[in-house]
């Protein structure tokens, strides 16, 4: 049977004969971003500040909603063919860039192509290896017009995949997969996404200005999607105490810290807090002797958790999960609660220091000389001490500790520039596969760089379950095969707070990819 999902909202639009701005003269809605906006090349953009900026101006075949719904965007249908492979959309006929030129079939193709251009890699490649010829394409050994996307017409895409993908409806959400106008591209010599004036919008905001203090966005005229109620948004940047800023009504929503919600709730700013992420250890798995399962379990048996987690604070409870406790099923029953106990590593240093010796001699190596990359942060600090201090007292070998500023952590990461790294692990979607996926062998998360079939399959079979039941079952072995293969060794909990000025109505914010949208928030 054929899959279709109708564009109600835009119908509705339509009829009514709504505009873009439906609020000229509305409200200007304020919000601080922790790092400068650096690059909105939707292809290439890796901060969350700039993914932020990208899903209010610009649009993709389908959006993310902030309760992880997947939605119709610049598309106004999507069909998907019996064996999955298949997906064909009808673009909106009246959706015009910025410039006023419309928006066709052949944005998209030239934006899905860029990923393979086999001169400047993006980082988002890997996770459109499932288009037909992928790799074949990104190896040179087809050209890039037998990649498996074409435009039927100006209205018409069609995109073939190798074979049928669960995820790939996410991965279309994901600003990677927004247009790119290549008359306009080339226009800007090497420019695209780097300054304002190297920049088209298809979404319902545009930006009007972009400095070292703010980007601002206005409603933009000429948008025919979902109708824009906000004015203008400003992303200030590198203004003093944000959070203080929020609960002096000087700034309309935001991230803040528990041991300020007090104060916030007594201003009358409303809160919701997310059991979102879990915290713990990534060995990569390109590294050497990293890439050795027995030096990993031994790394893992010689971590007594408890120990090390019983300094944290209260809001940082201890996790031997993989799956964070926000995280539901279809019906809002929560996974965890499906899944019940998952397979937690064993504090069994004796046998750790065994296997670790054996391996070492295996390997022909003396010693460990690695490096423990973390984000700047005292309990980040004092959580790697007490691990410096586990594998020093059982292994007998020196862990060098690396703190960084959020920004250059994150370029580490993804870069694959680290030995063993404190990593946040959270979903992108409310799924167990948004966690799992980050983990599959070609997902350009996967910072472990862990490669198993195995794991795949189960993700695989996961995603294609008829039954709520044997998504638990199969999630669950996916989720203990992880543990297994020393992946990941979870530590704690990390609880987010997302609060909103008294008035604010309809913002949404994703805790899973920390996106803020504000195309129907009032105030």
């Amino acid at each position: 049977m054929k899959r279709r999902i109708a564009a109600l909202l835009l119908a509705v639009a339509v009829l009514l004969n709504m505009t873009a701005c439906a609020n000229k003269g509305g409200d200007t809605f304020r919000y601080d971003f922790g790092a400068q906006v650096t690059n909105l090349d939707p292809q290439f953009a890796t901060q969350e500040e700039a993914k932020t900026v990208l899903a209010n101006c610009m649009e993709g075949l389908l959006r993310q909603s902030g309760g992880g719904e997947i939605e119709l965007a610049a598309a106004q249908s999507m069909e998907v063919s019996e064996d999955g492979k298949v997906y064909t959309f009808t673009l909106r006929p009246d959706a015009l860039w910025s410039d006023g030129t419309p928006v066709t079939a052949h944005d998209f193709v030239f934006g899905l192509r860029r990923l393979f251009d086999r001169s400047v890699l993006s980082p988002y490649t890997e996770d459109f290896l499932c288009l037909r010829n992928g790799q074949a394409v990104l190896e040179g050994m087809l050209p890039a017009d037998l990649l498996g996307i074409k435009a039927e017409d100006d209205h018409t895409l069609v995109i073939t995949l190798e074979q049928a993908n669960p995820f790939f409806e996410i991965v279309l959400a994901t600003p990677a997969a927004m247009p790119c106008n290549e008359e306009f591209f080339r226009s800007t010599r090497g420019r695209y996404g780097l300054d304002k004036g190297a920049m088209l919008y298809n979404g319902p905001f545009s930006i009007t200005t972009w400095n070292e203090e703010k980007v601002t966005l206005y409603c933009r005229e000429g948008y025919t999607g979902h109708p824009v109620l906000p004015e203008a948004v400003v992303f200030y940047i590198g203004r003093d105490d944000p959070q203080q800023l929020l609960i002096e009504g000087k700034a309309d929503a935001g991230a803040i810290d528990e041991e300020r919600l007090a104060e916030a709730v007594k201003e009358g700013l409303n809160y919701t807090a997310y059991d979102n992420a879990v915290w713990g250890l990534v060995f990569n798995q390109q590294r050497r002797p990293l890439d050795d399962l027995s030096v990993r379990q031994a790394l893992q048996m010689t971590l007594d958790r408890g120990y090390i987690t019983g300094t944290l604070p209260e809001n940082r409870p201890a996790t031997a999960a993989v799956i964070p406790p926000a995280i539901t099923l279809e019906g809002g029953r929560s996974y965890r609660e499906a899944a019940g106990e998952v397979l937690e590593p064993v504090y069994t240093p004796e046998a750790g220091r065994a296997l670790y010796q054996t391996a070492m001699e295996n390997l022909g190596m003396d010693s460990l000389s690695v490096t423990l990359l973390m984000p700047e942060g005292e309990e980040y600090m004092a959580c790697a001490g007490l691990i410096q201090q586990q594998w020093q007292q059982n292994l007998s070998f020196y862990l060098n500790l690396e703190a960084l500023p959020q920004e250059e952590y994150y370029q580490r990461l993804s870069s694959y520039d680290y030995d063993i790294a404190l990593v946040q692990i959270r979903s992108s979607v409310d799924s167990p596969a948004g966690v799992l996926g980050k983990f599959l062998s070609s997902a350009s998360e996967n910072v472990a760089r862990y490669r198993s079939p195995g794991y795949d399959e189960l993700v695989s079979k996961m995603a294609e379950a008829p039954t709520m039941e044997e998504v638990v079952r199969y999630a669950g072995r996916a989720e203990d095969m992880l543990i297994n293969d020393a992946v990941v060794v979870p530590l704690f909990l990390s609880t987010s707070y997302f609060a909103t000025g008294p008035s604010v109505r309809d913002l949404e914010y994703s805790p899973y990819s920390g996106r803020v949208m504000f195309h129907s928030a009032t105030k």
